[in-house]
């Protein structure tokens, strides 16, 4: 089978997937989150890496951290501002509320439907038909880990005068769940490449904003 063949045979079998509304639509809502998110991102990023805390581990990109971290990062992000917001409070809210949430659960949806085609695709070797299910499991787990690290760091962050060891470490464990389980999901961690590389070209060409004004406030 030559090159020419193969791409005709993948143009095939796109054109009948989508030749479904519903399917159209699920892309539609999937390629929204994910621009949502990182239009979210890319904007935080900017602000945050243009303040003086910039040398501050964002939690939920990190292996490991605790709950004097979290104390940490959270004093930080007070003190910057992006627009008339903090950058704690659009953080917590605007990404870990909302965009981060529907990114997750794109993103796990989007990879556990293409280890379904596989899995129905005629041609298919058995191997890849054995391995689709706990792929496709270790993206369900991604979700929903991704889900409730999202809920739980928001409201550690709000409420962060004292966290408790307890809480932190709970949350970096979803964590590291988070990231084990997006990696084993093979697909799932192949479209998040992809979505990274898409918004550090985006952080690159967008225009950096103004210095966000940095307050320091008593502890």
């Amino acid at each position: 089978m030559t090159a020419v063949d193969i791409l005709t045979s993948i143009s095939s079998y796109l054109a009948s997937i989508f030749s479904d509304w519903r399917v159209v639509v699920f892309a539609g809502l999937v390629l929204a989150a994910f621009i949502w998110n990182g239009r979210n991102r890319v904007i935080w990023n900017n602000a945050w890496k243009a303040s003086s805390y910039q040398s501050i581990c964002v939690p939920e990109t990190c292996w490991s951290y605790d709950a004097r971290s979290l104390e940490t990062f959270a004093r930080a992000a007070r003190c910057v501002w992006i627009g008339n917001r903090t950058a704690l409070d659009r953080y917590t809210i605007d990404i870990l509320r909302f965009s981060d949430i529907a990114l997750a659960m794109a993103l796990a949806a989007v990879s556990v439907f293409i280890w379904y085609e596989i899995v129905v695709l005629p041609r298919s070797y058995d191997w890849v038909k054995w391995a689709a299910f706990p792929c496709g499991a270790m993206a369900i787990l991604y979700g929903v880990a991704d889900l409730a690290e999202d809920l739980k760091l928001s409201t550690l962050l709000r409420h962060s005068d004292k966290v408790d060891r307890a809480d932190a470490a709970a949350t970096n464990m979803l964590t590291r769940i988070k990231f084990v389980s997006l990696g084993l999901s093979i697909i799932g961690a192949a479209v998040f490449g992809v979505i990274w590389l898409a918004e550090t070209g985006a952080e690159k060409l967008t225009r950096r904003p103004p210095r966000p004004q940095t307050v320091r406030t008593r502890q």
